[in-house]
């Protein structure tokens, strides 16, 4: 077959890949039992490439012998850096703990000076265990003890000058030319983190000098619009946050020259903003460079670059429980330069080292719209600290002072641990917080996983002089179809909104993810139906569709719809469509709710505008649905 695949045709495609399927199958299926088909290789005396093509195909096998073959390859030539990645992750998944301890010194050797490479390396090995239920070997640790130390020491030799303020962390470095003739120089941008990206990035406060110059480039909506003002730099006082100096980028990829006479505030203490506020699919993006005097140095790793870093560090230290690493993850998170991606994985790192139910139920909320900045910070300091007492206090001045939907998920996340329940129930009989958050039938669900007499009275009391949730949603069904015959909506503009708060779960036309139910051919449905499958979205559920409960050894509460088993570990999805897993030992009980994975405030997440720009989206999708091999619609 070896000989075969040689002399085929290379513009056969089809003969070259039925080839490479019957070389795939006798490698899969040794001749006897017990026997390995990968020891036939050794009396072919195959070349480099011969041995390239193999260990490819092994990349298709699932069994140890063809992840010791991939490791024997990779010990006598490393491939590039990704298809190392791609071929320890298969490797990963079928190999011993000999073995394991074979990958671990290799793949170190390769990355050997190179912290970030390491990182996706050891990241990959880390995962590939824990879905197998297995704990890390010594030779793991070992090495996710010394990266962790190595990338949090990396981070303390650079001088980090920025950080993100607000959104995710888009900016990088790339090469810009200037209009004055410089050689392509450094410049940080948005641009590497994709156009669509939104992000504030914030310097460290400086003295502010009499005249200050900088090179800007970049974006301000397509060329043939007009120019939009939400991508600039401006200068504020560090005192009052008052701008004294703005620049909008000069729609142009070579950097114009920008100079602020700053005279008048020449001593006061200020720092600079890089907003790229434009979430379009080109034409959005702004560089700066060449600050003079350089007020706030670019010559560090980028901000991007520490971001991922810090992730790293704590995703490692979480993994394999490193309490040494405590203090120095405290100060990532107390840090004034941590954009809220690290900040988050800092916490959420500190939390699993020393468990409490109440700083868990703010985790999934650190970062997100709908709490305001301060507050965060003072949650995200009073985790770091562990003080317990002020938690207790700002979940009170959570529940006070956010938005409906923030209520909900904070009561959400409370409702997972025994703790947090009781809180949540004091919180609702003190009238801290509204009764009305126990009428959603999935926080009812969690309250009830234990204790359930008692919590059930305690509900019932509290509900006693509500009206019933059923004929809020009726009013609510009612208002919201006559709202919408009357609006003049957008489905363009729905469009954007089903990307941002539909697109994790629900695939339209192949784009999305397919978590819930595909939603080509919705609109076929018409406007009633899609209204209920929005606004109460455990009306009309497919059995298919139904959300798990997970009660824990450990007494948390999970929910999630199932979507497959690896190993000893149990993948779910969560109502964000991002997936969690969980080992089959560790879960005390599990059984199935008739409820649905799909949050059921949307009534609360969008605006009235904008829930009916979205359901005249899906009303527009009205082509037949596609046959898919994917799970029935409701």
């Amino acid at each position: 077959m070896l000989e075969a695949l040689a002399e085929a045709a290379t513009d056969d495609v089809q003969l070259r890949h039925t080839i490479r399927l019957a070389l795939r199958n006798q490698l899969r299926a040794p001749p006897r039992e017990g026997d390995n088909p990968f020891a036939m290789l050794d009396v072919l005396n195959l070349d480099l490439a011969g041995h390239e093509l193999m260990a490819t195909i092994a990349c298709s096998i699932h069994s140890e012998q063809a992840a010791t073959y991939i490791v024997d390859r990779l010990e006598a030539q490393a491939p590039p850096a990704v298809v190392m990645l791609a071929r320890l992750k298969h490797a990963a998944s079928y190999a011993s703990d000999e073995l394991i301890n074979r990958i671990v010194p290799l793949a170190r050797q390769h990355a050997q000076g190179n912290v970030d490479l390491q990182k996706q390396l050891l990241q990959t090995l880390q995962q590939q265990r824990t879905q197998r239920g297995l704990p890390p070997t010594d030779f793991l640790r070992d090495w996710g003890t010394t990266l962790a130390a190595d990338l949090l020491t990396s981070l303390d030799s650079e001088a980090n000058f920025w950080g993100v303020a607000r959104g995710n962390n888009i900016w990088d470095f790339e090469k810009r030319s200037s209009v004055d003739g410089r050689p392509a120089t450094r410049f940080l941008s948005s641009l590497p983190g994709g156009e669509r990206g939104t992000s504030v990035l914030r310097s460290l406060p400086f003295e502010i000098p009499p005249q200050l110059s900088f090179f800007i480039c970049g974006h301000r909506g397509f060329p043939d619009k007009p120019a939009l003002e939400a991508n600039f730099v401006v200068i504020r006082l560090a005192e009052t946050g008052h701008i004294v100096g703005h620049a909008f980028p000069p729609r142009n990829d070579v950097a114009q020259r920008v100079v602020w006479n700053l005279a008048e505030h020449q001593g006061q203490q200020g720092y600079l903003e890089i907003v790229d506020g434009l979430n379009l699919s080109a034409f959005a993006w702004l560089a700066v460079a060449r600050f003079e005097p350089d007020v706030a140095p670019l010559t560090m790793a980028s901000p991007r670059t520490i971001a991922q870093r810090q992730i790293a560090a704590a995703v490692i230290a979480q993994a394999l429980k490193l309490l040494h690493l405590a203090d120095s993850l405290r100060s990532i998170v107390h840090a004034e330069t941590t954009g809220w991606e690290a900040r988050s994985a800092a916490v959420a790192a500190i939390v699993a080292l020393d468990p409490n139910p109440v700083a868990a139920a703010f985790v999934p909320m650190l970062g997100k719209a709908g709490i305001n900045q301060p507050l965060q910070l003072t949650i995200t300091a009073a985790i770091a600290d562990g003080d317990s007492a002020q938690l207790d206090e700002l979940v009170q001045q959570t529940m006070k002072t956010s938005p409906t939907r923030v209520q909900q998920k904070l009561a959400d996340g409370l409702a997972a641990s025994p703790v947090g329940s009781k809180m949540l129930l004091d919180l609702i009989e003190r009238g801290i917080t509204s009764a009305s958050l126990l009428q959603s039938p999935s926080l009812r669900q969690k309250l009830l996983a234990t204790d359930q007499q008692t919590t059930k009275l305690r509900i019932e009391k509290l509900t006693a002089n509500l009206s019933a949730a059923n004929e809020q949603l009726d009013s609510m069904l009612k208002q919201r179809r006559t709202s919408f015959l009357a609006a003049a909506a957008s489905a363009e503009r729905g469009r954007l909104h089903f990307t941002k708060h539909c697109a994790a779960c629900h695939q339209v036309q192949g784009q999305g993810a397919v978590v819930g139910p595909q939603l080509d051919g919705v609109g076929n449905r018409g406007l009633e139906r899609i209204l209920e499958d929005v606004l109460d979205p455990n009306r009309n559920l497919d059995a298919a569709f139904h959300v798990s409960l997970l009660a824990m050894n450990d007494g948390r509460v999970l929910t999630g719809l199932f979507r497959r088993k690896e190993g000893k570990s149990l993948i779910f999805a969560a109502n964000d469509g991002k997936e969690f897993s969980v080992l089959e030992a560790d879960i005390d009980e599990h059984r199935k709710s008739r409820l649905s994975i799909m949050p059921d405030n949307m009534s609360t997440v969008l605006r009235p505008t904008d829930f009916n720009d979205l359901v005249k989206y899906l009303m527009s999708l009205r082509q037949p649905a596609k046959k898919t091999a994917s799970k029935p619609e409701p």
